[in-house]
């Protein structure tokens, strides 16, 4: 059918031709074909590689979008919008998943094609611009933590974000999430905690490449364990319990910590304070 078009109409044609094997498909060829004269010149080149890899590339496409789509988290794919000169002067945003949709209450048509600074303003778009314009130049992805921006829409609440983006071709793979909740509930636990009367310390272990425990990291002290040895809270966090008393590698101290952490079981100590020997 294919060459008798082109014989009646004169116009050359192209068509990919399956070539079966015994099992099936086993190859594809394109075919080309003109008219010369009162018949037809037809030329093949097997594109069977090529055809591979370009389901190869539509299926994992599929699967990084079934991923995408799943997240908890908003994902969007914003392109750099260049002017003349070549600079980034916004981007564009032409994938975003329904996470994403959500947060921006928009629909995905309406969301994939809008611009960054035309969806977002003010000062929140103007630094995200500038953060990620820097991800495109120099290909250092973006890590925020605990970023706080306070919404431009109607409330006007302050929301805090842990955000991510890395570098795609021209432009950027951007994720983000809401972490308001978790970080209100952490300030009301460090408020509770620091209201305490009693001196209190959260310690983590530190083991050797046998797996023994050698010391204790300071993770959490309150206010009133500061007060207690009379040392801010910033010259105790992230430091050890070597650090602080030297000699204690030596204090039967560590000792009684590690049966605590090894079997679960508390102990009570006769005093009660940060020290070596002096609290369990």
């Amino acid at each position: 059918d294919s060459y008798m078009g082109v014989f009646e109409s004169g116009s050359a044609t192209s068509f990919d031709l399956p070539w079966l094997g015994a099992d099936g498909v086993a190859g594809v060829f394109r075919v080309f074909v003109s008219r010369v004269g009162d018949g037809i010149v037809a030329s093949s080149h097997d594109i069977t590689e090529q055809v591979r890899a370009q389901r190869e590339h539509a299926a994992d496409r599929a699967n990084l979008r079934a991923t995408l789509d799943s997240l908890l988290d908003p994902h969007v794919m914003l392109e750099a919008v260049r002017d003349e000169t070549g600079q980034i002067v916004d981007f564009v945003y032409t994938e975003a998943n329904p996470a994403a949709c959500v947060h921006n209450a928009l629909d995905y048509q309406d969301l994939v094609g809008s611009r960054l600074l035309d969806l977002l303003s003010g000062a929140i778009s103007t630094r995200l611009l500038d953060r990620l314009r820097q991800v495109v130049e120099t290909g250092e992805p973006l890590v925020l933590d605990d970023v706080a921006y306070a919404q431009e829409r109607p409330g006007g609440q302050e929301r805090r974000y842990d955000a991510r983006a890395t570098r795609v071709g021209d432009g950027v793979s951007y994720t983000w999430r809401d972490i308001t909740d978790s970080h209100l509930a952490e300030r009301r636990l460090r408020a509770a905690h620091d209201s305490m009367i009693d001196p209190h310390v959260l310690y983590e272990a530190i083991r050797d490449e046998r797996g023994q425990v050698i010391d204790f990291r300071f993770v959490e002290v309150n206010t009133a364990a500061c007060e207690y040895d009379k040392w801010p809270r910033e010259r105790l966090i992230g430091s050890t319990l070597g650090d602080q008393w030297p000699d204690f590698a030596n204090d039967p101290t560590l000792t009684a910590y590690a049966r605590v952490l090894a079997t679960g079981a508390p102990a009570r100590a006769g005093r009660c304070g940060l020290g070596p020997g002096e609290a369990l």
